[in-house]
């Protein structure tokens, strides 16, 4: 019974470890490329909404996207006014969609050690009490099942940039899409902006799937 109930606990710690923890994240990736769109120059990183000025969640996140685009060939600046380039960035995340499955539990189902007890009469009538212990090679298999319930969350993270004059023309369009158990936007925001840059700018066009290490999410 005890070693029963001990792989009915390592059975339920798999579960918990195979539904929670963020260590490798998938992003589907498009990146479209507009005219000269290998030109460089100074840039700086706004939000499509006023309201995003003053967070400092997208404070963070835009940091995070200026040395990406340093390291791509721009160069930083904070005067939009004179900057050559914008890039408009926006994120966000659905309500999640829960679904539930059904794992197995595994334990015991055979074997060990059984005691067996009674007794026996002669033919003089005398009765003997006995005692008999039985050991058994032990067996293992699926001796349960435990419904898990999953939520997982679409994440969008969109990016565009605009070299800037009299009239702007749009000269990268990025979208990236992800699907998983993290429900906190802003902790998957980083590495989704890891994945569009892993090899940008890629081919016009082409949608890729691109995994990245998401260390230290906090979901």
């Amino acid at each position: 019974m005890k070693n029963l109930n001990l792989m009915k606990i390592i059975g339920v710690m798999l579960i918990v470890a195979t539904t929670s923890g963020c260590v490798t994240m998938r992003t589907n990736l498009t990146t479209f490329h507009g005219a000269n769109h290998n030109e460089r120059g100074s840039i700086t990183v706004l939000p499509v909404s006023e309201s995003e000025k003053n967070s400092l969640a997208f404070k963070s996140h835009s940091e995070a996207l200026m040395k990406k685009l340093i390291g791509a060939g721009y160069v930083a600046t904070d005067n939009s006014s004179a900057s050559q380039y914008v890039a408009f960035m926006t994120y966000g995340i659905d309500t999640g969609k829960t679904t539930t499955s059904v794992v197995p539990l595994y334990g015991q189902t055979g074997g060990g050690t059984s005691m067996t007890t009674g007794n026996i009469s002669n033919n003089f009538g005398r009765t003997y009490n006995f005692n008999s212990t039985t050991t058994q090679m032990p067996t293992y298999g699926v001796v349960g099942a435990m419904p898990v319930k999953r939520t997982e969350y679409l994440r969008e993270l969109n990016i565009d940039i605009y070299k800037m004059s009299e009239k702007p023309t749009k000269t990268y369009e990025i979208r990236a899409k992800s699907i998983g158990s993290c429900g906190n936007i802003n902790a998957v925001v980083p590495a989704m902006i890891e994945s569009v840059f892993k090899n940008f700018p890629g081919v016009s066009g082409k949608p890729i799937s691109v995994e990245v290490e998401a260390k230290g999410i906090d979901c």
